[in-house]
């Protein structure tokens, strides 16, 4: 150490405060360093067993129904779209692969480095490869009966990521100490109590205070000196602001992306519209954690919105919405709606505070706009206690939300279309096979009934015309029989009538005729009947009397035919503002989804697939309740308001 007496005092203060300098910036910057490297470990191993779990989650149905291409395909598109993907395997319950994404094979032992303990949702460990750190995650399927789902993520890229950063910081503090250089060089007259300020200031700083300055007095070099540090404290502050910012945002983007991808998992598995209005309603209010909300849709451009889904209102408030937003409710014509809005800015809403049974502690809601590329479909709702709660963030992130969802819905609304007019074609080429059929029992019964009928009846009146070749006894007797025909051919005829159109349904409305149908149809087949009417009978529109007479007569027809019932229970109920027809039997039941399903089976389901069009065609519902051995109830309900 007797060289340190041969160099002057300026540059022992210049190696003494570089010392200090260098041992704070690397000091700080280590601690960064880990603390980074923690922070993204814990986030990449949290996205990894998140990411493992949906796998799983989406593979239990292909393992389950043994469908090894579509396992293929959603291993390969998954390590396809996510970088950090090195390998995906399914092993079944005896621990064999099935299927995994190595092209010439699994590497030897791999599929036994990782199991689940019993007990536990998942398990990961870590794997060294040619490539880097690899973290492996195994999550059972359906509880591991099916197998296990093995994932492995790559840790290269976070390594990368905070390696760089380190550099960053690094270079940032090389930089600050060019001024220190320089400055120091003129320190050396001075002896006294500013250096042992900086010397305490400087431990200070090594301990991570980053606020503690150097007292500067005067101009001269000591002076200079402690300005020059604490330029370079304020940089080394600075630059640690930017990375806890930097940090702040990865991590905003992260819950960001997962929000996204838990409500694009939420909506994936919806088979029709309101089914992923509800899906999509019930996982955004999960990851922005609100409690209320409802989602209006537009199933065609023109058409008032309806209410597809609502959650956590009042009974009577989700009433109250189910007859229409009003239009108050959004800021502009929602068109034109391009980002999510607060409503009523400052203000309560009239929806949320206007009804009887309101959500007290629910004042404003924001409107998300569910749009695709070129259509608007609705809006979501998500009601909250405060303005305040709906942050700059929160609606970006909704606005974002609001265009997958908008183009999840395009897509349900396109496939009900091509359903529906698939079911339409056959349902029209049944329509014309059973015109025919008609025809040809009219036809038959004409030709073997009536024209026979008639044929005798010729017969005996021009035996009558000759009273004298019976006698008067055998006269009289041939016009009774006569008589009787007639009355026989008048049944007949009246019958024909009835089958094709009940008189009594335009002379004396739907109740007499509907009762006299089921009584006609039902007590011949040994099932006993209860018919109920509710609230004030009165005639209906000829159409409205039409329709529900339809589709009584083809419901009960169906309980006659498929059922095995024994006993029916038929309700009218005539309300103010609508009719409702329902017909209820104890029989053996059905399911009503395959039943339905005519592109399945277009034998099947058409009886009912007719009843849902009429009710549709009059802007009413069909709503059908059964199981097998749980007997059958179908209601069908008309508006008598917005019925063309």
């Amino acid at each position: 150490m007797r060289w340190i007496r041969q160099v002057s005092l300026r540059l022992q203060i210049i190696g003494l405060v570089l010392s200090f300098t260098l041992a704070v910036g690397l000091g700080n910057a280590f601690r960064a360093h880990l603390a980074l490297d923690d922070m993204a470990r814990e986030q990449f191993e949290r996205r990894s067993v998140a990411t493992a779990l949906a796998l799983a989650a989406q593979a239990t149905d292909l393992s389950l129904a043994n469908d090894l291409f579509g396992l293929f395909e959603l291993l390969n598109n998954t390590l396809v779209s996510t970088p950090d993907v090195r390998y995906i395997m399914v092993l079944d319950e005896n621990g064999a692969v099935r299927a995994h994404t190595f092209g010439p094979g699994v590497p030897r032992g791999l599929d036994q480095a990782n199991h689940v303990p019993p007990g536990e949702p998942w398990h990961m460990t870590r794997l060294s490869t040619e490539e880097g750190p690899v973290v492996d995650i195994a999550a059972p399927l359906l509880e591991g009966q099916p197998g296990t789902l093995r994932l492995g993520m790559s840790e290269q890229a976070i390594l990368d990521s905070v390696n760089r950063h380190t550099v960053q910081l690094v270079g940032l503090m090389a930089l600050s100490l060019a001024p220190v250089l320089i400055i120091t060089y003129f320190l050396g007259r001075t002896l006294t109590t500013p250096l042992l300020k900086l010397v305490d200031v400087t431990n200070a700083i090594r301990q991570g205070d980053l606020t503690r300055r150097v007292p500067v007095q005067g101009r001269d070099e000591v002076a200079r000196l402690g300005a020059a540090f604490n330029e370079m404290t304020q940089a080394l502050a600075e630059s640690q602001i930017a990375l806890e910012a930097s940090n702040r945002n990865l991590q905003s983007r992260n819950e960001e992306l997962a929000a996204l991808y838990a409500v694009a998992t939420a909506i994936a598995n919806a088979g029709t519209v309101d089914e992923l209005a509800n899906a999509a309603l019930t996982k955004s209010l999960e990851v922005m954690g609100f409690e209320a909300g409802w989602v209006f849709l537009i199933p065609h451009a023109g058409e008032a919105p309806s209410l597809r889904a609502e959650r956590g209102l009042p009974p009577q408030q989700a009433q109250h919405l189910a007859h229409g937003l009003p239009g108050c409710c959004l800021p502009f014509e929602a068109q034109h709606l391009q980002t999510a809005t607060l409503v009523h800015p400052g203000q309560p809403c009239p929806c949320l505070t206007d009804t009887e049974a309101c959500a007290a502690d629910l004042i404003t809601h924001m409107a998300v706009p569910l749009r695709s590329r070129t259509t608007m479909w609705g809006t979501m709702h998500l009601a909250a206690k405060t303005p305040d709660e709906f942050t700059p963030a929160n609606q970006k992130l909704l606005t974002a939300m609001g265009r997958q969802i908008g183009m999840a819905v395009e897509n349900a609304f396109l496939s009900e279309t091509q359903r529906r007019e698939a079911f339409r074609q056959v349902l029209f080429e049944r329509t014309l096979t059973a015109q025919e059929e008609e025809r040809k029992r009219i036809a038959r019964e004409l030709h073997d009934e009536l024209a026979q009928s008639l044929a005798v009846l010729i017969r005996d009146l021009e035996d009558v015309a000759h009273p004298k070749l019976h006698g008067q006894n055998g006269w009289q007797a041939r016009v009774q029989d006569t008589r009787a025909l007639a009355v026989q051919i008048l049944e007949q005829t009246r019958r024909l009538i009835f089958d094709l159109r009940p008189s009594a349904l335009d002379d004396l409305g739907l109740l007499p005729a509907l009762r006299r149908y089921a009584r006609h149809h039902l007590e011949p087949a040994g099932i006993e009947m209860q018919f109920t009417v509710s609230g004030a009978k009165h005639r209906l529109p000829s159409n409205i009397e039409t329709a529900v007479f339809r589709i009584g007569q083809e419901a009960i027809s169906n309980v006659v035919k498929h059922s095995a019932a024994g006993q029916v229970q038929i309700n009218l109920g005539f309300e103010s503002r609508q009719v409702t027809l329902t017909v209820s039997d104890n029989g053996k039941g059905f399911e009503p989804a395959q039943t339905l399903d005519v592109t399945a089976n277009p034998a099947n389901g058409l009886g009912l697939l007719g009843m849902q069009e009429r009710a549709k065609l009059l802007n009413g519902t069909l709503i059908i309740n059964s199981k097998p051995g749980a007997g059958t109830s179908v209601q069908a309900t008309i508006p008598l308001e917005d019925s063309p």
